[in-house]
């Protein structure tokens, strides 16, 4: 029997378009405090000569015809059969889908809910690139349709928060293949928790070698961000670019979320549908495309859980937070409960107010260590 991997690619081979699909979007940002740098997406020449010359790494070539009758060539991502499926988690997806009388908005939105547990929260009176209407999944994730030139598509995006909250990612799989939907972004990570195998120093010598060489010995450019000087706030190595479609970054994940001490490293692989086919399979097989992405990414062993990374993750903003609150206020509170006759009851009374940080609204069902949006609400 074929898979629908298969039957993807034969799509590919024969040029038509993919179902669901409009014309390429451009990325949406990511969490501002993110230690990586977002680039423009528009294409020079040197970028058009990378996107010829490295994308077959880890990749297999396919074409259809261009508009001018010479054949395009056609990306498709190469999994590494030899690593492990879980040793990468997804940390951001996003996909058109072909909305229709038998699919509608009402039935994408339940199944969002039903399969990454988050809901509608707000519409927009703005669209989103080139879509005329949007709807926010909280702070998870938006969804647009709307307007002529978009062919009855949707386009649905989770980013990190909204992907950890995903546990049936078969499921999901199935359900995206059998909507024929087109996946235009998918970004796929591996954390080194100890940053013992995988560091800074690590991608570089692997890139002065030939860890991320093609068959012709060509790779993709390099780039050093981060204060090098203070190693507090964290540094990234990037190889690749957003403009060709394929964007590897390497950076001190323990450090952007707040801890200077921390040796949490992360590889992450961010994968756009610029002349690429993203394949369905990549929703239950992540360790492996990442593995297959670079030579050097094919020792990927370790099989992080998504929970147990995202409460890790919590847990070090919820502790950079109260370092904060320590510092900032900590005299003040501690003045307010000698004059309360060191009463904690009565102090907590007069300083706290409802709500939580923005930044942590997402972030609430993992610092209850598992717990639901419904715990979330009851606090």
């Amino acid at each position: 029997m074929r898979t629908s991997n298969e039957h993807q690619k034969d799509r590919a081979d024969a040029g038509g378009p993919q179902p669901g699909a409009g014309e390429d979007r451009t990325a949406e940002a990511t969490v501002a405090s993110r230690v990586v740098t977002r680039e423009q997406t528009r294409r020079t020449p040197q970028d058009r000569e990378q996107l010829d010359s490295f994308a077959p790494v880890g990749e297999d070539v396919h074409s259809r015809p261009g508009k001018k009758g010479n054949a395009v060539p056609i990306y498709v991502p190469r999994p590494c059969a030899a690593a492990s499926a879980q040793a990468a988690i997804i940390d951001w997806l996003a996909f058109t889908v072909r909305l229709s009388d038998h699919y509608h908005m009402a039935q994408l939105l339940a199944d969002i809910q039903r399969f990454f547990k988050v809901s509608r929260t707000a519409d927009c009176d703005y669209g989103w690139n080139g879509y005329t209407r949007r709807t926010m999944l909280g702070e998870f994730g938006l969804v647009a349709w709307g307007g002529k030139s978009q062919n009855d598509t949707a386009y649905v995006s989770l980013n990190a928060h909204g992907c950890a909250m995903a546990s049936d990612w078969a499921g999901i799989e199935a359900w995206i293949a059998g909507l024929q939907a087109k996946i235009s972004r998918i970004d796929l990570a591996h954390d080194d928790f100890t940053g013992e195998v995988w560091n800074i120093e690590r991608l570089r010598a692997e890139y002065l070698g030939d860890g991320f060489s093609g068959a012709n010995g060509r790779k993709a450019s390099s780039m050093l961000i981060g204060d090098y000087d203070n190693l507090d706030k964290g540094r990234t190595y990037q190889i690749g670019s957003r403009a060709a479609g394929k964007l590897l970054r390497g950076y001190e994940k323990g450090k952007q979320l707040g801890d200077p001490d921390s040796p949490w490293f992360r590889v992450e692989l961010e994968l756009l549908a610029k002349n690429r086919l993203i394949p369905w399979e990549i929703l239950t097989q992540p360790g492996r495309y990442l593995a297959g992405a670079y030579p050097c990414l094919a020792t990927l062993s370790e099989s992080p859980e998504r929970i147990p990374t995202s409460i890790k993750a919590a847990g070090v903003e919820y502790d950079a937070l109260i370092g904060h609150v320590r510092r900032q206020y900590g005299q003040a509170i501690n003045l307010i409960y000698h004059v309360e006759k060191r009463d904690a009851d009565r102090v907590f009374k007069k300083i706290m107010r409802g709500g939580f940080p923005q930044r942590f609204v997402p972030l609430l069902p993992f610092l209850l260590r598992g717990g639901s949006h419904e715990d979330a609400d009851a606090i």
